[in-house]
């Protein structure tokens, strides 16, 4: 072989032979930082590329630095686990407070007005459906569809004035007697505008007639009993001012049942004020845990999604206090998620439940009513629980909302 080819596949042969060892080097780090904690792997490789360890890799003391990396990742995993069991307890920073921006602390109540009068409600939205619209005359039809589906009338209305202005305006005024802005999908009657399908039915009244179950089937048999909660998927953020949507039937509801004498019952988006006992971190309820205002858990956090409340850190066998004037709904008794705890209903279709007490410290008893303020039992760290705290939950016609939105300051 002549020496320039020689020397030419002894060369390539250095070279594959460093690129094997890098690879086993790489290979190896990697493992190191993988077997200790996924979490460490990137720490432990950024660690290998400092210039004293390039050296000792370099240097072919593969094995020692490897060595010292495994040593680093085993601190490193400490560091992790230590954080995982002060978080529980209260320590460090407080995570973000971030939730679902459609929670609110109080939101009317939709559901079909009780002991209601019927001939009343119909002649009133009669009056307030201007005198040119094709609405006119149908109020009795509002308050049937309402009934039917268990809704407010005043709320179905209101998507009505929303969205064709009494059927006098947008796609209502194109041969689709569709005055609630209903999409459509292929299969039902429907025209198309703009490439987008929407419902066309036969006559106002049955558009009227229908809506109270589209309602229900659609919003409220699928968990979503708020107004908050409906109108955010029946005008979807992408498409519309939402929060915008929502404040505007809030206040034509309220306006309107009051301007009626009664017609409707009572104001259904009158807030009162639960906090009674007050004091620090109070805000239209009390903080039910005096003195220990941490935070290891928010609702509805990145991390846990699912989360339907707050959790409080403290000591065992810390007084909990109800955080509202109201009665005991429930009493939990030793269940797997939730321990040992209580509800409590309060007004407006408010509750509130309080989880992970001392076994028999419930100091309250079922069909009682308590005031704010007034201690309902001990924290512990029964069920599903990584450390003693109390869990904290509020629920507005059903759904849970977060408690930092208005009910506590957090």
């Amino acid at each position: 072989m002549p020496e320039e080819e020689r020397n030419e596949a002894v060369e390539k042969g250095k070279e594959a032979a460093k690129k094997g060892a890098e690879e086993v080097e790489k290979a190896g780090i990697k493992a190191i930082g993988t077997a200790v904690a996924p979490e460490a792997a990137p720490v432990v490789q950024a660690v290998a590329e400092v210039p004293f360890f390039r050296k000792i890799l370099e240097g072919g003391l593969l094995a020692a630095a490897l060595g010292i990396l495994a040593f680093i990742g085993l601190i490193i995993m400490a560091v992790i686990a230590l954080i995982s069991v002060l978080g529980p307890l209260g320590f460090g920073n407080r995570p973000s407070l971030g939730g679902n921006p459609y929670d609110s602390p109080f939101d009317c109540n939709v559901e079909y007005p009780q002991n209601a009068n019927e001939q009343a409600m119909a002649a009133y939205i009669d009056s307030i459906i201007p005198s040119g619209s094709p609405l006119r005359g149908l109020g009795k039809n509002f308050v049937s569809t309402a009934k039917a589906g268990n809704k407010n009338p005043l709320f179905i209305a209101h998507f009505a004035q929303k969205e064709s202005s009494w059927g006098a305006k947008g796609i209502a005024t194109r041969n689709t007697f569709n005055p609630f802005g209903r999409t459509a999908t292929s299969s039902q009657p429907h025209v198309e505008i703009s490439g987008r399908l929407w419902y066309k039915f036969s006559s106002w009244e049955e558009a009227i007639n229908l809506q109270g179950t589209y309602l229900k089937g659609r919003y409220q048999d699928k968990g979503l009993h708020t107004i908050q909660g409906i109108i955010n998927e029946y005008a979807p953020p992408s498409e519309n001012d939402t929060q915008g949507y929502i404040a505007e039937a809030r206040s034509f509801i309220s306006s309107h049942t009051q301007k009626a004498n009664g017609a409707f019952g009572t104001d259904p988006c009158v807030t009162v004020n639960l906090a009674g006992a007050g004091g620090p971190h109070s805000g239209s309820m009390t903080w039910p845990l005096p003195g220990h205002y941490a935070l290891s858990s928010t609702f509805h956090s990145p991390s846990r999604p699912t989360h339907n409340g707050i959790d409080m850190p403290a000591p065992e066998g810390t007084p909990i206090v109800a955080a509202a004037d109201g009665v005991v709904e429930k009493i939990f008794i030793n269940e797997a998620i939730n321990g040992y705890g209580v509800k409590l209903n309060h007004q407006n279709g408010i509750k509130t439940a309080y989880l992970h007490f001392v076994p028999g410290s419930v100091a309250v008893q079922l069909g009682q009513s308590v005031k704010a303020g007034q201690v309902i039992g001990k924290i512990d760290n029964t069920g599903r629980s990584t450390g003693n705290h109390l869990h904290f939950g509020v629920q507005v016609n059903g759904e849970w909302v977060n408690p930092c939105g208005g009910f506590v300051k957090c």
